[in-house]
């Protein structure tokens, strides 16, 4: 029978938490503590944001990060990259409410190994660990189902296709309810270079508010549903 990483490797997967909630982070900490112990699993870290997660995996030994994909700051797609650009070897999970849309695609695009909804078991989390951990990718069959049609012509993907990262970042900082001002501010921008930027988010999904920007962005999924 074929050997898993951890098995050949004889110690525990060092998992990271990152979720802004704190009953989400004690929850899912709690369940692998209780499970994940007999399955080679220990959590290590649980942090609220993904900066603290970045601090996390520069001081300390982590090998799968279990990320939220809606966090407070910089997104959990940026987080990704930022990550894997500190440790490529990490093995970095998603972990969201959303399932549908080109969210889970861009995710798994920018280099994480697998994509989990806030639904699933203790057990599935596990057998995720293990199947990253093993050099595969792990994706809820939900995801995997909506991921088969993502590209047709109207969806929510190709819509997604036609936004740079940085529109994108811009556009869930509009919705976390921040002002252009702030936003340029968080990101280091001028307040002119975030004009233009909503500027062209509102030309590319034909919108005339923000209003209307949010609510059309949500319907193709280019955003989480708020809560």
């Amino acid at each position: 029978m074929t050997r898993t990483l951890l098995e050949n490797n004889n110690r525990m997967a060092r998992i990271l938490l990152v979720d802004d909630h704190d009953l989400v982070r004690e929850g899912i900490g709690l369940l692998l503590q209780e499970r994940g112990a007999a399955a080679g699993c220990e959590v290590v870290g649980a942090v609220s944001t993904a900066e603290e997660a970045l601090d996390f995996v520069r001081r300390n030994p982590v090998d799968v990060v279990f990320l939220d994909l809606r966090l407070p700051g910089m997104s959990g797609e940026e987080a990704v990259r930022r990550l894997l650009a500190i440790r490529p070897e990490l093995r970095i999970l998603m972990l969201s409410v959303t399932s549908t849309g080109p969210l889970p695609r861009r995710a798994l695009n920018d280099g994480a190994v697998g994509y989990l909804t806030k639904g699933c078991s203790a057990d599935e989390m596990i057998r995720a660990v293990r199947k990253v951990m093993d050099g595969g990718r792990y994706i809820s069959q939900e995801v995997a189902a909506d991921l088969v049609f993502s590209d047709l012509p109207g969806s929510g993907e190709e819509v997604a296709s036609q936004l740079s990262n940085r529109e994108l970042q811009i556009l869930r900082l509009l919705a976390e309810g921040m002002t252009p001002k702030e936003i340029a501010a968080h990101l280091n921008l001028s307040p002119q270079t975030v004009s233009t930027y909503k500027k062209r988010l509102n030309q590319k999904l034909n919108t005339r508010s923000t209003v209307e920007l949010l609510r059309v962005a949500m319907e193709y999924g280019l955003i989480e549903q708020p809560g």
